[in-house]
């Protein structure tokens, strides 16, 4: 083999990118390699003699060929060298080695649209949308974790939003704080989530290369459509979206910065000493990205927000969270002898709160003034005091029926020692309305108003009645309301069981039944599930409550549904059914029934004509009130039959109908008062006294003696004869009304408390009209918020959980 050690030095290579065209640079792209090419020599015809081995420089396995063809997968510059080999592959001869310049075609940068910089905010109110761009190179394509972006705040007067803090104390959400949010748009409200790392959205990005290049790198690569046919992958882009908010005025310039996540980011590092991409490794040295907030601004506060605990929404009203939450159409349901939780805050107009630290607020009602430098009276903030608020409940007219300050009626607290050295902005309490305290009738809210110092001077701030409109609730008594029993659970056990003691010295003892027994097994005034009222219940029911499938307790649905291999593990749990409470599983069992078997239906019966009380005089009703109050009053018979008409009477048209009372067999009929023209009625009333026998008269089909001349011009006489045969009453278009076919017993006085007539007079309570919808009674809202069932669950569970201070 020849000796060339003379020659060393000579051996090179030329570099050539896609176009074949000489290039010491490319794209880090599979579709545009660089091929290195031996350059010719005096010794060209020896090459076949000797081995060549291409070392890439990025890690890659050194190809062995005469030329060689290659992309570099990550971006930098790379030192390739050509290794000239003895045949027998023991010995360098020569290298040479060149470097080249490897780029990526979408460069890895990102930055805030140039809109954001500069912006000015004020205190508590949201920025407008700040986007963030990117653009990616493939190689970080695969990236598990996406492209996410750190955010900070700098130079800000306010703590950061520490979310871990949150966790351990609740209400952190009412510090100032400074914090970036990302909100989305569910229904008509808004879902605001607090970021700490912004994720963005991947758009791919396409190229193509062409068939000439004629201007260097910048034309090995064009962009291009993913529908083109030439097309490749060759990075991403996209960008994502927050909103900032800072709680506290700051005069001087804050910086938002954000930095990319590059954690867990590939790189050609990683990739040449094939380390794992995880948490394990530190943070890559990237450059930041921000943007320049002018300044945060004070303004000062509107109005006051009242909630159960101070989230109310952020630039739009959150109804989830106001005291009797009625979101679901219904007054929400309290209790008096229980605390009711409040907290009021500074909201602007913009529904955005204000935590200003010049506002700390105090409860007007606390009588200890030296201790908080209250003012002396309502209507001024003396000099040096503290800013006050005042707290009252207000009916729906909006009229003040309760103020908080009254201790005989109301007891109410604050805590002052929640976050006592930024206390900004907010007032968090309790309240406690006495059982002895008349709330009947009304439905209220709670108002706050308060005289405060801001920059400017003295204003005052209240509630305002558009913000108060949905947030009404009932105040019930500690016992409950509206409770529901089912038939049979009246049972008076105690009394039962002494009504089979004959002995006189069981039956009259003084101590035995009252209180040893009744307080074992109950009266007919206790709970329904008292021993007694229990195992009677339970007896009397068996079949409804064991048998019938549409009826039947819960755990019995169970069994049928196992029995007929039915799974319904979708719907509940069935151990969950064994464990509830006595008073909760028996509504539960209750309200799984569906409502038209519970409330059973109700007697519509409008021909109750005959006046079994005293069928020698005329007892019947005279109007429709009376009438219903018959009803009422337990009376069955005749209400359908009301004043009797006379020759000087007047007939309604819109009346419909009349009775008639044949005398001679003592039967009633309906008759149509609504005649037409044809029989001679052309006006909406018409006297009795023209009444018409004829065939093509007013066809009432009264049988009549045949000496009655239909065609007898003295019409009165026709009357006349007809009052000696028959007698005509107005009718009363009013119904029993009684239920039947119901498992609510309407009647058990101790235990089903609704009051079916509620707003409305017991005259109206049996009308049809009644009937059709439940108006204004408790009925129309009996599965909705703040209805029957849930006034009776909430109950329950106030009680299960102590929340009741004087339940019995």
């Amino acid at each position: 083999m020849p000796n060339f050690y003379e020659n060393t030095g000579y051996w090179k290579f030329d570099v050539k990118n896609t176009f074949n065209t000489p290039s010491l640079s490319t794209y880090a792209l599979p579709q545009t390699p660089l091929n290195f090419i031996p350059s010719p020599t005096i010794f060209e015809e020896n090459y076949s003699n000797f081995y060549i081995l291409w070392d890439f420089g990025d890690g890659s396995t050194m190809q062995k060929a005469f030329s060689a063809n290659h992309y570099f997968y990550y971006p930098g510059k790379y030192r390739v060298t050509m290794n000239l080999m003895l045949s027998s592959g023991e010995a360098v001869l020569d290298s040479f080695a060149q470097e080249v310049t490897i780029r990526d075609f979408i460069p890895n940068t990102y930055a805030f649209a140039t809109s954001a910089n500069g912006m000015a905010l004020y205190a508590g109110e949201y920025s407008d949308e700040i986007k963030l761009e990117r653009w990616n190179s493939l190689q970080s394509y695969d990236y598990v974790d996406g492209y996410n972006f750190y955010l900070n705040l700098s130079g800000s007067n306010s703590d950061y939003f520490d979310k871990e803090k949150f966790k351990k104390e609740p209400y952190s959400f009412l510090l100032p704080t400074h914090r970036f949010v990302q909100r989305e748009l569910i229904g008509s409200l808004y879902s605001d989530t607090i970021i700490n790392k912004l994720s963005t959205n991947s758009v791919l990005l396409y190229g193509k290369t062409l068939d000439t290049n004629e201007h260097g790198l910048s034309n090995l690569v064009v962009s291009a459509s993913a529908t083109d046919p030439n097309a490749f992958f060759v990075g991403t882009s996209g960008h994502g979206q927050f909103n900032l908010v800072d709680d506290t005025q700051n005069t001087n310039n804050t910086y938002a910065f954000a930095t990319l996540d590059t954690t867990n980011f590939p790189d050609n590092y990683t990739e040449y000493y094939n380390y794992p991409l995880n948490d394990s490794l530190p943070i890559k040295n990237v450059d930041s990205s921000y943007i320049t907030i002018a300044r945060v601004a004070y303004k000062e506060p509107d109005k006051f927000s009242v909630t159960s605990n101070g989230l109310d929404g952020e630039g739009f009203l959150l109804p989830s969270f106001n005291i009797g939450n009625n979101t679901g159409g219904g007054a929400g349901t309290k209790y008096k002898e229980s605390p009711i939780n409040f907290v009021v805050k500074f909201k602007y107009d913009s529904d955005y709160s204000v935590k200003p630290d010049i506002n700390t607020l105090f409860y007007f009602g606390d009588k200890e003034a030296n201790k908080y430098s209250l003012p002396e009276t309502r209507d001024a903030v003396n000099t040096g005091s503290q800013n006050y608020v005042d707290l009252y409940l207000v009916n729906s007219a909006y009229e003040k029926i309760l103020d908080l300050n009254d201790t005989n009626l109301v007891t109410t607290t604050i805590d002052y020692s929640l976050f006592k050295d930024k206390r900004y902005g907010f007032l968090k309490g309790n309240f406690v309305v006495k059982e002895s305290t008349d709330l009947s009738g009304y439905q209220v809210a709670l108002s706050a108003q308060g005289l405060i110092r801001t920059k400017t001077g003295d204003k005052v701030v209240k509630t305002t009645e558009e913000d108060l409109a949905g947030q009404f609730f009932n105040i019930y008594s500690n016992q409950g309301v509206n409770k529901i029993a089912k038939i049979n659970e009246n049972a008076d056990m105690t009394d039962i069981l002494k009504s089979y003691a004959f002995q006189p010295v069981i039956n009259n003892s003084p101590t035995l039944w009252d209180p040893f027994v009744s307080t074992i097994l109950g009266t007919l005034s206790s709970d329904t599930n008292a021993i007694g009222k229990r195992i009677y219940e339970k007896t009397a029911n068996f079949l409804k409550n064991n048998v019938n499938i549409d009826t039947c307790n819960i755990f019995n649905l169970f069994s049928y549904a196992e029995e007929y291999n039915v799974n319904l593990d979708d719907y509940a749990a069935n151990n969950l059914l064994i464990n509830y409470p006595a008073d909760l599983s028996q509504m539960v069992n209750m309200y799984s029934i569906k409502k038209s078997l519970l409330w059973g239906r109700r007697l519509q019966d409008r021909y109750n004509f005959r006046d079994v009380y005293n069928e020698s005089t005329l007892t019947f009703p005279v109007n429709k009130e009376e009438a219903a109050q018959y009803y009422i009053d337990g009376k069955n018979y005749g209400n359908n039959v009301g004043e009797q008409l006379g020759i000087n009477s007047t007939i309604q048209r819109s009346d419909n109908f009349l009775v008639a009372k044949e005398i001679y067999s003592g039967t009633y009929k309906m008759v149509n008062t609504d005649l037409s023209a044809n029989q001679g009625v052309n006006s909406a009333t018409y006297p009795f006294s023209t009444f018409n026998s004829s065939l093509t008269g007013w066809g009432w089909g009264f049988t009549l003696p045949a000496e009655i001349d239909p065609n007898n011009t003295e019409l009165s006489s026709n009357w006349y004869t007809l009052s000696d045969y028959y007698e005509v009453f107005r009718f009363n278009d009013v119904v029993p009304g009684k239920y039947v076919g119901n498992l609510i017993n309407w009647d058990d006085e101790y235990q089903t408390t609704v009051d079916l007539q509620g707003d409305l007079q017991l005259s109206a309570t049996y009308l049809p009209s009644y009937l059709s919808d439940f108006a204004d009674t408790p009925l129309a809202a009996w599965d909705k918020s703040g209805g029957i069932v849930d006034q009776n669950l909430s109950y329950q569970l106030a009680v299960g959980l102590n929340l009741l201070s004087a339940t019995s």
